[in-house]
């Protein structure tokens, strides 16, 4: 592929990631880091896609208030393979491999206070922007994810700092990064419902 078509894929990543972000650290709910994996060398992202969606189907069937994101990566080898994050109670490994019917599942308890966004989004990482993944959903998401809310005007920003500490509150995710337009930027990420808890 040309480079500009390169980089502007690149950029496309580095916008879902940042929604990933967003989303998983706005559901602290999330009690579950989930991994499926496909018996089978399975490596064609239709198909794959279809059997995800299907599980997910028989998911909320069996737990109607089920929320989740999940993303794709590759095992060396090509295999597709899910990660996704979830509210999920106590569950028992062979029931979910029963539900997910494809191969291998591990399930993991999330740790609390552990930047479970930013863990997530390792996973999207620049090796999807190879073609198997040109024009594909690269994450999915149930539609009942509490949504982040943007601040941007700095006198909200002042108020909601003062209201709740925020200098002395720890981020859940914090960069620096230059902008051409503003320069240097600082970025922070706090989780107003654990600052509340």
């Amino acid at each position: 592929l040309p480079d500009i078509v390169i980089g502007k894929r690149e950029d496309n990543i580095s916008r879902a990631r940042t929604k990933i972000r967003r989303l998983v650290n706005s559901n602290p709910d999330f009690s579950k880091f989930i991994t499926l994996t496909f018996a089978e060398n399975l490596q064609d992202i239709k198909i794959a896609n279809r059997h995800f969606n299907k599980f997910i189907m028989r998911l909320k069937y069996q737990y109607p208030n089920l929320k989740y994101l999940s993303v794709i990566e590759f095992q060396k080898r090509g295999a597709i393979h899910y990660h996704f994050v979830c509210n999920l109670p106590r569950v028992e490994n062979f029931l979910l491999r029963k539900i997910w019917k494809h191969g291998f599942v591990k399930i993991n308890k999330i740790k609390k206070g552990s930047n479970l966004g930013a863990y997530v989004c390792k996973y999207l990482r620049k090796d999807m922007c190879n073609k198997k993944m040109f024009r594909k959903k690269k994450y999915f998401f149930s539609k009942n994810l509490e949504q982040p809310i943007k601040i941007f005007d700095s006198k909200t920003i002042k108020e909601l700092s003062d209201f709740y500490n925020l200098s002395s509150a720890e981020p859940v995710y914090k960069t620096t990064f230059s902008n051409k337009y503003t320069g240097e930027v600082e970025y922070k990420q706090f989780s107003l419902k654990k600052l509340t808890a």
